[in-house]
C-alpha cells in the first residue's frame, strides 16, 4: 500500500487524497485522476505505514514490538495513460516513478500484477480492497488500514445502475454497492486484488484500481488492469 501525499503550494501544508500500490522498486500505480488533478499533482509517497496516527507502529499490548518506520519517497515523474477521459473515467491508470529505487523490507513489498496469460484471463466474483478511505458506518477517515471484501458486478448490471456517460467495457469493472462493502471517499487509487496461483505459488495479485466510488448503494467502478498490463509493462524503465 501506499500513501500518495499533496502538498498546497500556498500554505505548504501536506495531505493524503489518494492511494496506491508499490510494484517495483521504482514504480507505484494508482488512478490517472488521482495523478493528474486539475489543481495538485501529488508529489510524496508513503510506504509501510498501517497506523498513521503513530510511528513506528507498535504493538497496543507491548510497546517495544514495532514495526520499522514508514518510508518516504519523492516523486520523479507521472506518467498517465494518454487517453484518459475524466468525465468518462476511460482509461483511468497511472505510474508514479519514484525518485529513487525503494529497498524491500518486512513491511514495504511490491504486489504482484496479472503478468501472465492466466492471471489476465481470471474473471473473479469477489475482490479484496483496503485503503484509508471513509467508513460508510461514521464517514470518518479512520487512520489504521481497513480492508473489506466487496462483490464483482457483471457489466451489464453495473451499467443499468450508473449514469451512461461511465465507460464500462473491458477496461473497467465494478464493485460494491447495494449496501454491500464498497469503496467510498478518498479510496480513490486504492488496490483491489485476490488470492491467485503464481509461479507455483499462491500470491496476492492487484486486479483493479478504484476510479471511481460509489460508497453506500451505487457500485464502484475500477480500472481492470489485465487489460492494460502492456501498457503498464511497456511504461516501465529501470
Amino acid at each position: 500500500m501506499a500513501r500518495l501525499l499533496y502538498t498546497n503550494k500556498t500554505t505548504g501544508h501536506q495531505y493524503q487524497a489518494c492511494h496506491g500500490s508499490l510494484i517495483t522498486k521504482r514504480y507505484v500505480l494508482t488512478s490517472a485522476w488521482c495523478a493528474l488533478h486539475e489543481t495538485i499533482k501529488p508529489d510524496t509517497v508513503y510506504l509501510g505505514e498501517f497506523d498513521y496516527s503513530q510511528d513506528p507502529d507498535c504493538n497496543v499490548n507491548d510497546a517495544s514490538d514495532c514495526a520499522p518506520s514508514f518510508r518516504s519517497v519523492d516523486i520523479e515523474s507521472i506518467i498517465a495513460h494518454p487517453q484518459y477521459d475524466a468525465d468518462a473515467d476511460r482509461h483511468n491508470v497511472a505510474l508514479l516513478r519514484l525518485n529513487h529505487n525503494v529497498e524491500f523490507e518486512d513491511h514495504i513489498q511490491p504486489i504482484c500484477l496479472p503478468v501472465s496469460q492466466s492471471l489476465r484471463q481470471q474473471r473473479l466474483q469477489q475482490l479484496i480492497v483496503s485503503g484509508w478511505g471513509w467508513l460508510k458506518s461514521t464517514k470518518d477517515t479512520p487512520k489504521i488500514l481497513q480492508k473489506a471484501v466487496v462483490r464483482v458486478f457483471n457489466r451489464t448490471e453495473c451499467k443499468n445502475k450508473l449514469h451512461p456517460r461511465y465507460y464500462i467495457e473491458d477496461g473497467a469493472i465494478c464493485t460494491g454497492g447495494g449496501g454491500t462493502p464498497n469503496t467510498c471517499e478518498w479510496d480513490l487509487g486504492t488496490p483491489l486484488g485476490y488470492p491467485s496461483r503464481y509461479n507455483e505459488h499462491v500470491r496476492f495479485v492487484q486486479y483493479g484500481i478504484t476510479s471511481a466510488i460509489g460508497c453506500n448503494f451505487a457500485p464502484s467502478i475500477n480500472t481492470f488492469i489485465p487489460h492494460y498490463m502492456d501498457w503498464i509493462l511497456n511504461n516501465l524503465r529501470s
